[in-house]
């Protein structure tokens, strides 16, 4: 039996979001389109512009229990940022694709990616759990992809937006 939808998924899914499954390792994400000059972005209408944090891009994608995380390129990040996938585990969502940045922020609350470079290509358990503690990082979502069943991929920006709100709501802050 298919358990009861979430109030995410009902709301994707009046939305417009699409019934297909979407497997999260295999989305590229959308790139960042950079401008010339802020009066250029800022004076058109109906755009929205995100600040550029300096770190990894990440998809996220949780299943349940599950949760992995793949480079911008689809080379697994679940096992360098455990942190994260603890953190995601935790959504009530069921089922989510994300996208987002990790960072490594400095004792000055800005973005680092030098710090965060130390943590990049680790892969043994130990050099993880050493790194945790010397580099915490933080994911920091800007879109979600998928809810449930629903792909919502082509929804505009604020409908996703809305969802994601709507998923994270309640959420203490932690690293995502």
């Amino acid at each position: 039996m298919e358990p009861e939808a979430s109030e995410v998924e009902r709301r994707a899914a009046e939305l417009g979001g699409e019934a297909s499954p979407v497997d999260g390792r295999r989305i590229a994400p959308m790139l960042c389109a950079q401008d010339d000059t802020k009066e250029t972005i800022l004076s058109r209408p109906g755009w929205v512009y995100e600040l550029k944090l300096d770190g990894v891009r990440i998809i996220a994608d949780k299943h349940g229990d599950r949760v992995s995380l793949a480079y911008r390129k689809a080379r697994d990040a679940t096992l360098t940022y455990p942190e994260i996938a603890e953190a995601l585990r935790l959504v009530g969502e069921r089922r989510l694709v994300l996208d987002g940045e990790i960072v490594a922020f400095d004792e000055g609350g800005k973005p680092n990616f030098q710090r965060l470079a130390r943590r990049i290509h680790l892969s043994s358990d130990r050099d993880v759990y050493l790194a945790r503690r010397a580099v915490p990082v933080s994911y920091v979502v800007f879109d979600v992809l998928a809810v449930g069943a629903y792909d919502v991929r082509k929804l505009p920006l604020a409908s996703r937006r809305e969802l994601l709100e709507l998923a994270f709501a309640g959420i203490d802050d932690g690293p995502v």
